[in-house]
């Protein structure tokens, strides 16, 4: 229950802000799979403090595993731990979460221009109409 009145709390701490979904997400994504207290472990830096403080961050990275960078108050960057060992499957699990955010923003979008009831029928006339305009253009 603490993880969630942590995220709560980071939350109202980015209210109203423009990374405030994407701060969601990831903070939900934590809630999932974090053991419970470790969101409120999660260590904010400012771009100046990265800039200023790297050494000691680049230090203390690896005990800490993610730290979140912000620009202005709003998060703009997750700086993850990796090691040479689990480099590509941690390459790997980051393009394939942001392939999954991808998808989910094309869904999000469609339900709300309401292109989600659109038959297949629909689609293969649309498809049509776009190759004869093309051809005309050839």
């Amino acid at each position: 229950m603490s993880t969630i009145i942590a995220a709560l709390e980071i939350l109202q701490r980015f209210a109203g802000t423009k990374g405030t979904k994407k701060l969601t997400r990831v903070i939900f994504f934590y809630i999932i799979h974090a053991k419970d207290g470790e969101l409120m472990n999660m260590r904010f830096l400012s771009v100046r403090d990265f800039r200023d403080k790297s050494a000691q961050i680049w230090k203390d990275l690896p005990d800490e595993r993610e730290m979140i960078i912000t620009s202005n108050g709003r998060p703009i960057a997750i700086l993850a731990a990796i090691s040479e060992s689990n480099f590509e499957e941690s390459l790997k699990a980051f393009r394939q979460a942001r392939a999954v955010e991808a998808v989910a923003s094309l869904h999000r979008r469609s339900v709300d221009q309401g292109t989600d009831k659109i038959t297949m029928d629909e689609i293969d006339a649309e498809i049509k109409i776009v190759r004869k305009k093309l051809d005309r253009v050839r």
